[in-house]
C-alpha cells in the first residue's frame, strides 16, 4: 500500500494543507524553511503512534496564521492509504477500513481533552436555559474556565481510522471543536464517529506504506 494524499490543518507551517503522492518514488523539494521536515514530521504523526514527538506536541507546533493561536484549535492530520489489494497482509494487521476504491483513512488529532470538552457542552446547555444577569455571569464563568486552561496541561491526542469530516471547510471545522471566542458549544461532534472516524489503536503503518 502506500501514501496517496495527506491534509493537514494548523501544524507548524501548515494551515490548510493537502499534498498529492503517487505509488512509486515521491521527491520533496524546498528551499530552508520551506517546511520540509515539518512534512515529514507530520507523516511520522499521524501513520507512528509510537513517534516520541507525541510526548512534547505544545502551542509551539500550532500554525499561528494570525500571529498568535486560539485555545481549542486543533491539529488535525489525515492521510489516506491506497493499494491494499496488493498486499493483503496490511489490511489484516491494522484492521484498516478499506472501501470499494481500495482506500483508508489515518486520522492524528491534538485536541483539547475529552473532559474539556463535555464540560464546555453541558456549560453552553445550561447557559442556553438562563436569562438576563444569571445568563451573563453564566457566560463569564465558561470565559474563566476557557482563560485557565493550557495546551500544555489540557490537550491529549486522539487517532481513528475512516474518512474524517472536511476540515478545511471552516463552517464546518468550528461546529465539531466548538467555538471558543463566541462560546458556542452546541453540539457533540467532536466524538462522533461520522465526523472523526473511529477506533484508537497501536500501529505503525510506515512499515508498510511505500512513501
Amino acid at each position: 500500500m502506500y501514501l496517496k494524499k495527506l491534509k493537514i490543518r494548523n501544524f507548524r507551517n501548515f494551515y490548510k494543507s493537502e499534498m498529492d503522492f503517487n505509488s512509486e518514488d515521491n521527491i520533496i523539494i524546498g528551499d530552508n524553511g520551506s517546511g520540509k521536515t515539518n512534512l515529514f514530521c507530520a507523516i511520522r504523526l499521524v501513520l507512528d503512534s509510537s513517534y516520541k514527538l507525541d510526548n512534547y506536541l505544545s502551542d509551539k507546533d500550532f500554525n499561528k496564521k494570525n500571529g498568535y493561536i486560539n485555545f481549542g484549535e486543533w491539529i488535525i492530520i489525515s492521510a489516506l492509504l491506497t493499494g491494499f489489494k496488493d498486499n493483503d497482509d496490511s489490511i489484516s494487521s491494522f484492521d484498516f477500513v478499506v472501501n470499494e476504491d481500495d482506500e483508508s483513512y489515518i486520522n492524528f488529532f491534538f485536541k483539547p481533552k475529552t473532559r474539556i470538552l463535555e464540560t464546555l457542552e453541558s456549560s453552553y446547555s445550561e447557559y442556553l436555559l438562563l436569562e438576563g444577569k444569571e445568563k451573563e455571569l453564566k457566560k463569564k464563568e465558561m470565559n474563566d474556565f476557557i482563560r485557565n486552561l493550557s495546551i500544555d496541561e489540557d490537550y491529549e491526542i486522539a487517532r481513528t481510522f475512516n474518512k474524517p469530516f472536511d476540515f478545511f471547510d471552516d463552517e464546518l471545522y468550528y461546529q465539531v471543536i466548538g467555538n471558543y471566542k463566541d462560546i458556542v458549544f452546541e453540539n457533540n461532534y467532536y466524538c462522533n464517529a461520522d465526523y472523526i472516524g473511529v477506533d484508537d489503536k497501536v500501529y505503525n503503518a510506515l512499515k508498510q506504506i511505500n512513501i
